[in-house]
């Protein structure tokens, strides 16, 4: 079962350099859907002739509602955004999860030089501010094909990219988008949505949070080292240095796996194809020892009745 959250964000625009506004859609980059960013194209630099500022034709300032003949230079850049709790890095093709309480917010943005000979821009001028504090890009977001790069505008060039803010979640926050450069250009700001829906799909921590956190307060946590999901097997390891004898590692072991099955079942998250405990038996001055077994997740389920023959069956001593 998957948790339906809708979770509304604000975003406003914060500069510490001249802004002139008007808020209208700006061609984006394709947006996240299921919490996947999808077919993100590279970063690259056009060239449009329309840009130049000779070809400018007379156009209306939204809000005085004046006729321009020509305007001034100008820095345009468009943004949209999305909120998720996990994106995939291209490079490696595996994901990356917000941590406990936080989440990712993810903008797209398309930068047009408008007039300046040539412009800088560079993703370290962004920062997100929550609560009056400033958060940079994430740097897992440089693994995207599509993160936005620094480089030098010339007059009618545009650049795309994505950037993505690790920030704390909650239901219902302003995120300022900050843009900062020391050289104050004139910033035309185009916000193409001040609404973000989380929407109706569901985005899940991962599963290793839940089992971590129940092994953690559990009977066993004393022992506990860390739980892994990978491939659709949770794998969980311990560590025990105090003396205990063969029978009662394997009735400990039962344990362990029957907290985890309740930590899974007492979750909403997908359930794991297999799970995997290692159980590392290393008292002073006695031979250490390397408990393991793997089990199916029906297996796991019922393991207050699964029989000792089927348990030790598929135990590893080494």
């Amino acid at each position: 079962m998957v948790v339906i959250r809708r979770i509304v964000v604000f975003l406003s625009i914060v500069f510490s350099i001249v802004v002139c506004g008007c808020v209208s859609d700006g061609d984006l980059p394709p947006e996240i859907i299921n919490g996947e960013i999808l077919d993100i194209p590279a970063p690259n630099i056009v060239q449009n002739q329309e840009n130049n500022s000779e070809n400018y034709e007379p156009y209306e300032n939204l809000e005085t509602s004046s006729k321009i003949s020509k305007p001034e230079n100008k820095l345009v850049i468009n943004c949209g955004a999305e909120v998720t709790n996990e994106f995939e890095r291209d490079e490696y093709q595996s994901k990356i999860t917000a941590g406990s309480t936080k989440i990712f917010l993810i903008l797209y943005l398309t930068f047009e030089n408008h007039g300046y000979d040539e412009i800088n821009v560079n993703p370290d001028y962004f920062n997100i501010i929550v609560e009056n504090i400033e958060y940079a890009p994430c740097y897992e977001s440089r693994y995207l094909n599509s993160n936005l790069e620094s480089v030098t505008l010339k007059n009618g060039e545009n650049i795309s990219g994505t950037l993505i803010f690790e920030v704390p979640e909650y239901e219902s926050i302003n995120y300022d988008i900050n843009y900062k450069d020391s050289l104050k250009p004139n910033i035309e700001f185009r916000l193409s949505r001040t609404e973000i829906n989380q929407g109706d799909y569901g985005v899940t921590k991962p599963l290793t949070e839940a089992v971590t956190k129940s092994l953690n307060e559990g009977e066993f946590s004393t022992h506990f080292e860390s739980v892994e999901l990978d491939n659709g097997i949770l794998s969980i390891y311990f560590e025990r240095k105090s003396i205990l004898d063969e029978d009662e590692a394997i009735k400990e072991m039962r344990g362990i796996l029957s907290e985890t099955r309740n930590a899974i079942m007492d979750s909403s998250y997908e359930k794991p194809e297999h799970v995997f405990l290692k159980y590392d038996y290393m008292p002073f001055n006695q031979e250490p020892k390397v408990y393991s077994i793997e089990l199916t997740w029906d297996e796991v389920y019922g393991i207050r009745t699964l029989t000792s023959s089927k348990f030790n069956e598929k135990l590893v001593i080494e």
